[in-house]
């Protein structure tokens, strides 16, 4: 999940070719406002999961580990409600 949110951030982001998984994306410039979107865009689309950035504490978005995380989260929660 991890390497998947690295290569999408890598294409959508502001200068992001070489980017850690660590790297702080908001206070680097890496995401922006616009970007921000795409990337809730992206994930809703490949992995079919709603996120709803202002019920996410923001420090959530802060890292691509941090996102991963969310996501996996946010995919078990969907997997449970649908059994």
């Amino acid at each position: 999940m991890e390497k998947e949110i690295l290569r999408l951030i890598q294409e959508i982001g502001n200068n992001a070719e070489d980017i850690s998984p660590k790297q702080e994306l908001w206070d680097t410039g890496i995401l922006d406002s616009l970007a921000f979107i795409t990337l809730l865009e992206e994930i809703s689309f490949r992995w079919s999961v709603d996120i709803q950035p202002t019920q996410v504490p923001p420090e959530r978005w802060k890292n691509v580990q941090s996102i991963a995380k969310l996501l996996e989260e946010k995919l078990a929660e969907k997997g449970e409600n649908n059994e």
